[in-house]
């Protein structure tokens, strides 16, 4: 491939199909909810995150058949996505404000994370609804 060149959406497609295939259709994995005020970067751990703890939270399975493939976005950005997950608390809950998600694979290991563009109020009577994604960018070859 030449330098600078991106790759067409139908091998983005194709890449991402394979990585779903080979490795997030693999194993299952644990979706949590955050509490604490975190930006997500490179080098994170699960010691990063707060995890909520407040009634009727629970970290929900992605059963490896959860995984699909949207079209590429402007040519440069693939999401690899689950269906959503629901998290409804208890009716004993404390509220608590949920700034994001993050992954772990089923060794406890950390995968990945994303904060939401605002945080999310937890309350009884209210529910949170989670996309987990996946994004390869379409980035030039150097």
């Amino acid at each position: 491939m030449a330098r600078g060149a991106v790759i067409a959406d139908t091998e983005l497609t194709r890449q991402a199909t394979a990585y779903r295939n080979l490795y997030l259709q693999a194993d299952s994995y644990l979706l949590h909810l955050f509490v604490n005020d975190h930006s997500p970067t490179v080098g994170d751990t699960l010691a990063s995150y707060t995890e909520c703890t407040t009634a009727g939270y629970a970290p929900q399975v992605i059963p490896p058949a959860a995984w699909t493939v949207a079209p590429p976005v402007a040519h440069a950005v693939l999401i690899v996505q689950t269906n959503p997950r629901r998290f409804v608390p208890d009716s004993t809950a404390v509220p608590v404000l949920i700034y994001g998600y993050f992954v772990s694979d089923e060794l406890g290991r950390f995968a990945w994370a994303e904060a939401f563009t605002i945080p999310q109020l937890f309350t009884p009577g209210n529910f949170i609804d989670v996309r987990a994604k996946y994004r390869f960018a379409n980035c030039p070859m150097p």
